[in-house]
């Protein structure tokens, strides 16, 4: 053990928690959006049912890198540069140009979203040193019951997650 385990294993500790917050913030918000719709009458608009399965999805890919840095295998370091491309083309391309067209966020929610991606693109730039040198393990050496309760963990809520969006 070193003085980066313990940091390394806080930051998966924190993505995997902020992953199950965002993805609970993105599932409620998805249920107003249909529950507004019923009152109206209206369908929800198009893009605001792909923005929530966009953030759904998002919030999940950072629950699972989370998770894997807190085992620090070396997934972890794949999982936060595809979940970094994302939320980059989130912020800078898809939610510009398609999901703030017709409801644009106010001001206060538009500054707070690129600062969290700074955040993140420490973290994973974190991530990436610590795969870099060496820190972090290769998934097949992990202990099978650490990579099987992980697994099962994460899979089980993306399970809760679907259900709870069929409802």
């Amino acid at each position: 053990m070193d003085a980066t385990d313990i940091p390394l294993r806080l930051v998966g500790t924190f993505y995997a928690f902020a992953g199950i917050v965002a993805t609970r913030a993105a599932i409620s918000s998805r249920f107003l959006d249909r529950a507004l719709a019923a009152i109206t009458m209206k369908k929800p608009p198009l893009s605001e049912t792909a923005q929530s399965l966009w953030l759904i999805t998002a919030s999940l890919i950072i629950l699972a890198g989370g998770t894997a840095l807190m085992l620090k295998a070396d997934v972890a370091v794949w999982v936060f540069l595809v979940s970094s491309i994302l939320q980059a083309l989130y912020i800078f391309l898809v939610a510009p140009l398609w999901f703030d067209r017709e409801d644009p966020p106010d001001a206060k929610g538009r500054q707070s979203t690129p600062n969290a991606f700074v955040i993140y693109l420490g973290a994973t730039a974190f991530v990436v040193w610590a795969f870099s040198t060496g820190r972090l393990v290769p998934w097949q050496q992990l202990p099978r019951p650490a990579i099987y309760g992980s697994a099962s963990a994460v899979l089980l809520y993306i399970g809760y997650v679907i259900w709870s969006l069929r409802r």
